[in-house]
């Protein structure tokens, strides 16, 4: 459009030249001085027009040779850098093999070559998906399809001898193209299991001593042995209690390694929950009164069916929070435990307390396993901090859920919710590796 128009104005300019031309010829001699006058300032108006477009022209040329070579040099850089990083990730200890924006196998280090028992000539250019060829190579292919929208990071298993740590994601999200990270750790994964073995084997090998000295202590308690005298009766009750919190030590750190491992089974039955709610109760009255404190209990004025539930396990987790809201509230304080039903769908087990909270920047970790938060430690009551961690487990287990609130000095209110289960419990399925050591109540 602008080259239509600019041979308009050509035209125009031509047309409007030509009829001053004839205008000045017709004046006879003067016009045709005034004209050659006329001519000679066009030229030189043009030439200064041509120069000044010439000296833009090349002003514009430099500026692209310019940019040109600024761009070329990015470029060198850049493949420079590429190459650097490239040789980096070659030389590291983990195995890496990147895919392009297709999926197809880009490059692969020595390492990832190695882990996998392929050559690079036998995968570069070719589907991801060649990898599930080779007999280490087919547990990454099938990680890649989870990995289609988002990052994957799982410990797999390749072989009797090989267990990798796998990561996966995307090199620039949106544009296609992955990392995959390959991390051998299969040492770390024999000595863990190794180490699980033997925290297995060490509490089942204390249980059975600690059950038999608790046993005697009783026994000297009950006068199975004779009379014993007041000083006697004071070392043997302290022993008494010391002997079964490391019973309760020990139960819970079985559970948390259960946990962790998997073998944590759950043994469900139907079970009426305000029954279990009230032999807990029962179970806590007596160290309350002794901490005189104010023990309320609120239940539902409707009745409640039985439930499925793991009655052990449930018991367990009612029992720790009422442990802790006895152990964290001074003497003359209040416990408020309700239980309430939220409609149809679930009931809710609620602990509010007097005591000395939770510090609020500390919130965070009140689950989180061996975790005892600094004003509890300094009460000097006695703790593992497993138990939040395990009752969150098993409500996690039942399909609820578990939390609080509290205010450092002021008290803290924990709450479980538990779906309303009143179908016919599963049938029993290994007996004998679903008992649990739960802390007695």
């Amino acid at each position: 459009m602008m080259r239509a128009t600019t041979v308009s104005i050509g035209i125009i300019l031509g047309i409007l030249v030509a009829g001053e031309a004839w205008f000045l010829l017709s004046m006879g001699p003067t016009g045709a001085y005034l004209l050659l006058l006329l001519v000679l300032i066009m030229c030189s108006v043009l030439v200064s027009f041509c120069m000044a477009r010439i000296s833009d022209l090349k002003k514009t040329q430099a500026s692209i040779f310019s940019e040109l070579a600024a761009a070329k040099r990015q470029y060198l850089q850049a493949k420079d850098q590429q190459t650097h990083v490239w040789q980096a990730l070659k030389a590291l200890r983990d195995g890496i093999i990147i895919l392009d924006k297709e999926n197809r196998v880009y490059d692969l280090n020595a390492k990832a070559e190695a882990l996998l028992g392929v050559a690079v000539n036998q995968v570069i250019g070719k589907p991801a998906s060649v990898l599930a060829r080779y007999k280490n190579g087919k547990p990454i292919a099938l990680l890649l399809l989870e990995s289609e929208h988002g990052t994957v990071e799982k410990e797999v298993p390749v072989s009797e001898s090989l267990v990798l740590n796998v990561f996966i994601n995307f090199l620039e999200p949106g544009h296609g193209g992955k990392i995959i990270v390959l991390q051998d750790v299969t040492k770390a994964s024999i000595a863990k299991k190794n180490s699980a073995e033997f925290m297995s084997f060490t509490l089942h090998q204390l249980n059975s001593p600690l059950a038999a000295i608790k046993l005697s202590l009783e026994m000297f308690l009950d006068g199975s042995f004779g009379r014993v005298t007041k000083q006697q009766r004071a070392i043997i009750e302290k022993t008494y209690q010391r002997n079964r919190s490391l019973i309760y030590l020990v139960n819970d750190l079985s559970n948390a390694d259960k946990i962790e491992s998997g073998a944590y089974r759950s043994n469900w039955s139907m079970v009426d929950l305000v029954d279990l709610i009230n032999s807990v109760v029962d179970a806590n009255q007596e160290t309350a009164k002794q901490k005189k404190i104010t023990f309320t209990v609120h239940q539902p004025s409707i009745k409640l069916a039985p439930m499925k539930l793991d009655k052990e396990k449930i018991i367990f987790a009612v029992q720790n929070l009422l442990d802790n809201a006895i152990k964290y509230t001074p003497e003359g304080g209040t416990i408020n435990l309700l239980l309430e039903i939220d409609g149809k769908k679930q009931v809710r087990i609620t602990v509010q307390d007097s005591g000395i909270g939770i510090p609020e920047s500390q919130q965070e970790k009140i689950f989180e396993k061996f975790f005892r938060a600094t004003n509890a430690r300094k009460t000097g009551a006695v703790g593992s901090g497993l138990g939040l961690f395990i009752a969150k487990n098993i409500v996690q287990a039942h399909d609820g859920t578990i939390g609080f609130t509290s205010q450092e000095g002021k008290g803290s209110t924990f709450y479980m919710n538990l779906p309303i289960r009143t179908m016919q419990p599963l049938p029993a399925v290994e007996d004998a590796a679903r008992e649990l050591n739960v802390s007695p109540v």
